[in-house]
């Protein structure tokens, strides 16, 4: 294959690259990479273009596998008390769109690789491409057998999501044999506070397997140890970053990334993608560092305000901070278009009355207005409030969930809407609207209609949310 000796030597360079050979390099890259694809596809005589698409993709994608880490150990298989699988999607909603924006393009521009760059991904990227078809949003609401079925190939973007609400020896045997078949080059673990012991077992496991896999830990733990404070990072004694440093840990973590988690994971995704072998799709944690140093500049283009740590030599902290604009919500992917909606919250019946409702948790904002020193959903801890506000795009995440098969809707904010009686009003507003719709468009659609459950539910759902006593005493607006 031309150019493998330059492009070799380049690749060995990266972090310390300059413009020009970093151009170079991309370029020498896509180029490998359509070679690759086209000897994958040289035997296949009048292939179609479906299957040109298909191949295509899976010459690019690699794959990665996202864990919520479970809170309590139990050894009856009870869910005792469940991670946070919804500050796990929330994260990970805006990268995977990244690629099915790549997928897209690749299937109406397949000719155009690589002189023409396509995509947001222009190299390889993780196998993200396949979100969860509409047949299987629906057997997961019905709670039809095993919806995360672990095979080698062919998973959608829901099916790459463990999460066990238990740890035991039998989920780390499971977890062992996913990480043997799947192979995956990152491993995403989402933690809150009260699971990190069981996110550092999970992590060594992966270790364990691959030393080599790129481990990144996040969610709420990570936001309420690892902060930026008067302009630098500062390591609370809980952290995991202090915790390697004296000892008291294992350093099975290659990343942190703490705060708003969007644009940081995609930044650090697409920096481990570039530090791939173009063929084999494997890296090391010390390639990726290299290609996040490579990339430092763009950094400062990016939205939001988050922090993404790593460990120089295993010892000493480097924290690489974004402080952009202030996220808009209303310019995210809703955090359910990549994953089914399981979840059945208890408050919430069935009309029957024998089943719970399926329930779908919401957020309009991602910190609580107080700043009580216990709570990880603090001002104090969060930062600036990030919030919805928009009522186009509340009506967008109401209708989306429910045509994904939601009967009810949970607000999980501490106090809904970060407490901004507008915002309340405009939801609601919003939901009023949402129903008045679907019941006229009831009175003109027969229950043969294929979207009539969907319009159906979109009448009658219910919603449950959070207020604190603090709040609601402080009311004076009787609207």
């Amino acid at each position: 294959m031309a150019g493998g000796n330059q492009l070799k030597d380049l690749q060995n360079q990266l972090g310390s690259l300059t413009t020009k050979n970093y151009k170079q390099l991309l370029l020498l890259r896509r180029e490998r990479l359509a070679e690759f694809i086209r000897f994958k596809t040289e035997n296949y005589h009048g292939m179609g273009h479906e299957l040109q698409v298909k191949t295509h993709k899976e010459a690019r994608g690699y794959p990665v596998v996202s864990i919520v880490s479970p809170v309590l150990t139990t050894h009856e298989n009870k869910i005792e008390f469940p991670g946070d699988p919804m500050c796990l999607y929330n994260a990970l909603a805006y990268p995977i769109k990244q690629v099915v924006l790549t997928g897209n393009a690749i299937t109406f521009g397949l000719n155009g690789f690589p002189s023409k760059m396509i995509g947001e991904y222009n190299d390889v990227c993780p196998d993200w491409f396949n979100l969860p078809a509409k047949e299987y949003r629906a057997s997961v609401c019905a709670d039809v057998g095993n919806h995360r079925i672990f095979l080698k190939e062919g998973l959608n973007t829901d099916q790459y999501v463990f999460d066990p609400r238990v740890w035991n020896p039998d989920v780390a045997s499971r977890l062992k044999d996913i990480l043997t078949t799947l192979e995956p080059r990152v491993v995403l673990i989402s933690s809150v506070s009260p699971a990190h012991r069981y996110a550092i077992e999970i992590a060594k496991l992966v270790k364990d397997v691959d030393e080599n896999a790129v481990v990144v830990l996040g969610g709420r733990h990570a936001d309420e140890t690892i902060r930026l404070a008067g302009g630098s990072a500062k390591y609370a004694p809980s952290s995991l970053i202090s915790a390697i440093q004296n000892g008291k840990a294992p350093p099975v973590v290659d990343f942190v990334v703490s705060g708003e988690g969007y644009y940081a994971l995609d930044y650090l995704m697409k920096c481990t993608s570039l530090s791939m072998d173009v063929e084999t799709k494997r890296t090391t944690p010390k390639k990726a560092i290299d290609a996040v140093m490579q990339n430092t500049a763009a950094l400062a283009a990016l939205p939001g305000n988050s922090l993404i740590t790593y460990l120089e030599g295993g010892r000493y902290p480097v924290s690489l901070a974004i402080n952009g604009k202030k996220t808009d919500i209303s310019e995210l992917p809703v955090p359910y278009e990549p994953f089914a909606i399981r979840a059945h919250f208890p408050i919430f019946k069935s009309k029957d009355g024998k089943m719970r409702s399926v329930t779908a948790h919401v957020n309009t904002a991602h910190a609580c207005p107080f700043a009580c020193s216990f709570c990880s959903e603090s001002t104090g801890v969060v930062g600036k409030i990030v919030s919805i506000k928009s009522q186009d795009h509340y009506k967008k995440i109401i209708r989306s969930y429910i045509e994904w098969g939601a009967d009810a809707l949970f607000f999980d904010d501490s106090v809904l809407c970060a407490g901004d009686s507008k915002k309340i009003l405009m939801l609601v507003r919003a939901m009023k609207k949402i129903r008045e719709d679907a019941s006229e468009k009831l009175k003109r659609m027969g229950k043969s209609h294929p979207d009539y459950g969907a319009v159906l539910r979109m009448a009658n759902f219910e919603w449950g949310a959070q207020f604190t006593v603090d709040y609601l005493v402080s009311i004076n607006s009787a609207e």
